[in-house]
């Protein structure tokens, strides 16, 4: 498992990528994405699994002010910009 660290919009976000083939971003809900180590590996035997703190959770930055979920669309489209994904499964875990 690679741990990353990347800067999008004045905000710092830590991922994890591992496995290999299509690729899932995975969502787990209002935690640290390592608290789902175990689902994580699984899904890596058939995937190319990415799987941020998103902001405000685990080590990831927090910002200034509360964001809607239309401000998470934008910070995660420009993420997947950014790391040159074109093409993503969701996963959310809640």
């Amino acid at each position: 498992m690679k741990k990353n660290e990347i800067k999008i919009a004045g905000l710092n976000l830590i991922y994890y990528e591992l496995g290999s083939g299509k690729t899932l971003f995975f969502r787990g809900g209002r935690l640290r994405a390592l608290t789902h180590i175990n689902i994580l590996k699984e899904l890596s035997k058939n995937y190319h699994v990415i799987a941020p703190d998103i902001p405000g959770y685990g080590e990831s930055s927090t910002p200034k002010v509360s964001w809607s979920f239309k401000d998470y669309s934008i910070f995660f489209d420009k993420f997947m910009e950014k790391i040159n994904v074109k093409e993503v499964t969701a996963l959310d875990i809640r």
